[in-house]
């Protein structure tokens, strides 16, 4: 089936030349320019009822489509959730060691984190250790635990992380 534009070309055409006839003849068509403005004033109607139907056909899918991404978003998060909880079972249960077959490994790395007492106190903190809403902030506690600053309420623990390959 030819494209909208074209059969609105042809139908433009068409009237043209029955205006220009109409006006030769007294105002009489052609039977066979009439019934050929009547075929494509049909076509017309017909492609412009399927351009119709194909827009709300992907309007729908594009809905069916977005309704699905959600559903599959939340069953990542649910599956991320899960797997999350699996790790802390392992690393609840194997008391930190190792780990290793053909197609897993588990190890433990070291880490340093702050940890935050109830003595420490954001009065007596210098203003970079938290943010203006009064959260520490542990990478900068944490620079200067290190560099051998003793700070009441605040010392670096040493953390195992799991590492599942």
């Amino acid at each position: 089936m030819e494209p909208l534009y074209e059969i609105d070309r042809r139908l433009r055409i068409a009237l043209d030349e029955a205006y220009a006839t109409a006006a030769e003849n007294d105002g009489e068509i052609p039977e066979a320019l009439a019934d050929t403005i009547d075929m494509l004033e049909m076509a017309k109607d017909v492609k412009i009822g399927n351009v119709a139907m194909a827009y709300k056909n992907t309007l729908a899918e594009a809905g069916a489509v977005g309704a699905e991404a959600q559903n599959l978003t939340k069953r990542a998060r649910s599956l991320k959730t899960r797997a999350e909880w699996l790790k802390g079972y392992l690393d609840a249960s194997m008391d930190y060691e190792p780990y290793r077959d053909s197609k897993t490994a588990i190890s433990w790395r070291r880490s340093k984190s702050v940890k935050i007492t109830d003595s420490a106190s954001f009065d007596t903190a210098p203003a970079k250790w938290y943010k203006t809403e009064r959260s520490w902030l542990k990478p900068e506690i944490k620079a200067d635990l290190e560099k051998g600053v003793k700070i009441d309420g605040f010392s670096i623990v040493e953390n195992k992380n799991i590492q599942i390959k």
